[in-house]
């Protein structure tokens, strides 16, 4: 950061990635992004590379659409390593990370998996929940490489592995990873950029929190919180 900050830092990123960018849109300064951009220095080449010249020919974040995700789910591929990029393997469901954590120290997670951890999106939490302390756990047990993971909770940028994030719709909205059912055949291809289920599944909405009972904030942010591809903002009840 030290370095990127020397060259130019955030500003020169985006004059790099200005061909990317929606140039007309306007700034806080009441600026477009393509004036405040045009201000800062070029890329150096080094600490910063241009886009005729990357580090990698692939992102370090993917999105995957398919039948589990139809508004789509994230992958830091820039994570993946030496697991495999193309994983199919039975549905091994829970609800919230703490089962998942258990299931994990009596033995119940195999090689081969595919953990669904569900009802942990922006209502089912409520509040985004973090699976990064399962996906430690995971790798921590020696199965990082020969388990894959899915879920509708965030993910650390720390985690490691072939994780699947943020999957959208979430569980809680009744999307269909609330469907899945213990020993569906879930496929994950970074590649073509899918995640599917057989047979794929609709199903009704679960959550990991008790947040169709909670009173206070955590029962007024899960009534208002819109759904995680529009950005999780609160939303005021149909009239």
């Amino acid at each position: 950061m030290w370095d990127l900050d020397e060259i130019g830092g955030v500003q020169t990123v985006m004059r790099t990635l200005l061909p990317r960018l929606h140039e007309s849109a306007f700034t806080v300064e009441g600026v477009t992004v393509a004036e405040r951009a045009l201000l800062a220095r070029e890329a150096d080449g080094d600490v910063l590379h241009t886009l005729d010249d990357p580090v990698k020919n692939e992102p370090g974040l993917v999105i995957l659409r398919g039948t589990v995700a139809p508004d789509g789910a994230i992958v830091k591929v820039a994570g993946v390593g030496n697991a495999r990029r193309q994983f199919e393997g039975p549905a091994n469901v829970f609800t919230g990370e703490d089962a998942a954590i258990d299931a994990l120290g009596t033995g119940e997670i195999q090689r081969g998996d595919v953990i669904v951890l569900r009802g942990m999106g922006p209502r089912g939490g409520p509040g985004t929940v973090f699976a990064a302390s399962f996906v430690a756990a995971l790798n921590g047990a020696g199965l990082g490489g020969d388990v894959a993971v899915i879920t509708d909770g965030e993910l650390s940028g720390l985690n490691h592995g072939l994780v699947v994030g943020q999957v959208m719709p979430e569980a809680a909205d009744g999307g269909p990873l609330a469907g899945i059912e213990q020993g569906d055949m879930i496929r994950i291809d970074l590649d073509a950029r899918r995640l599917d289920a057989d047979p794929p599944r609709i199903g009704e909405p679960v959550r990991a929190g008790d947040s169709v009972t909670e009173r206070g904030w955590l029962g007024q942010y899960a009534a208002l919180v819109g759904p995680i591809q529009k950005g999780a903002v609160l939303r005021r009840p149909a009239s």
